[in-house]
């Protein structure tokens, strides 16, 4: 997966940046907290001598993995922010969504029901103001609203209006583009840690889970789940594995063998990469698939692992089964970590 107009991307260049109200230009580093954490997308290459690319704006860097990519990103924004090619927004990226969004497209062919990557933003201004950003990195579609729910409805409008009437073909074109998603700190004092939750709806409510701790909170709203389960980590100290980068989070589309034949399904995956104790590895997480989990020495084998994990979970259970089991996708959240 990886970058959306509007949340992913910058919507173009500014003719007057400094003219421009609620932007704030930085001279090699941020000068403001608000400027601190931008979202980012990467894109493996293909070929033996592969590699990420990774995505802000106008801004692009490489590396051989993926979080030295990152890293490598948040050095060119800051440079190409200090030469005034662009402006980052004044407002604080503080939790990021990332779930699937089941939208039904009128196309010419008839209607089609199809899973489309979902990100949305908490972004918060320098009044205080809130207020989340939805967007889909399939096809660089953005909306925002009061809630998660209000930006997600009004994206999955735009995203019926943009297919509409559209070729089958013209669809299937667009559905293999996702890239994975990121957040990134540029501010040279990091000010949080940030790690994984995972926010799984039920009757009427929801329940955010934290992997690698026993803490467990409930709302009837997604957003204030989380931070009911942010609350109770940071009131009882729970020590996590602690996190090198936070998590990046993706789309999987994994053929399953299934009892009643072989079926492609798109799963939601989150991978961080840990150091405890002198050694570095990634954990995957696949929670549609039982919670699954693996970890992995590289990025590529966490990615392999889990696919291949969800295949095997999988195996011989009926369509009817699998439908069921994704039928209401869960968020993948990022929450803010107890500082060590």
């Amino acid at each position: 997966m990886a970058g959306t107009a509007g949340v992913f991307t910058e919507k173009g260049m500014r003719k007057s940046l400094n003219d421009q109200p609620g932007c704030l230009l930085m001279s090699g580093i941020a000068r403001d907290e608000l400027t601190g954490r931008i979202d980012a997308i990467i894109y493996r290459s293909r070929g033996p001598d592969s590699f990420y690319v990774s995505e802000h704006a106008c801004s692009a860097a490489r590396g051989r993995q993926i979080n030295t990519s990152l890293r490598n990103l948040a050095r060119e924004v800051r440079k190409d922010v200090g030469l005034g090619l662009y402006a980052l927004p004044r407002y604080r990226r503080l939790h990021t969504f990332v779930t699937l969004a089941r939208v039904t497209v009128h196309l010419k062919d008839g209607y089609r029901s199809q899973w489309f990557p979902c990100r949305v933003d908490e972004v918060e201004d320098y009044r205080g103001r809130r207020s989340f950003e939805a967007s889909c990195p399939t096809n660089y579609l953005h909306e925002s609203g009061k809630t998660i729910k209000e930006a997600m409805n009004r994206l999955g409008d735009v995203i019926e209006a943009r297919y509409k009437g559209e070729g089958l073909h013209d669809l299937m074109r667009e559905i293999p583009k996702c890239p994975i998603l990121a957040t990134i700190d540029v501010s040279p004092d990091q000010q949080s840690r940030w790690g994984t939750a995972v926010i799984t709806p039920g009757q009427g409510s929801y329940t955010a889970s934290i992997p690698g701790s026993q803490v467990e909170a409930s709302s009837r709203d997604p957003y204030q789940a989380l931070l009911n389960a942010e609350q109770k980590l940071a009131g009882q100290g729970t020590t996590i594995a602690p996190l090198s980068d936070e998590p990046v989070f993706c789309v999987a589309d994994v053929p399953l063998a299934l009892f009643d034949g072989t079926h492609l399904h798109r799963f939601l995956i989150s991978i961080s990469f840990h150091e405890n104790d002198g050694s570095s590895f990634y954990v995957a997480r696949a929670p549609q698939a039982g919670d699954l989990s693996i970890q992995s020495q590289s990025f590529d084998d966490a990615l392999a692992g889990i696919r291949d994990a969800i295949a095997l979970e999988c195996r011989e259970k009926t369509l009817a089964e699998i439908t069921e089991m994704l039928k209401v996708p869960p968020f993948l959240a990022t929450v803010r970590l107890p500082r060590t």
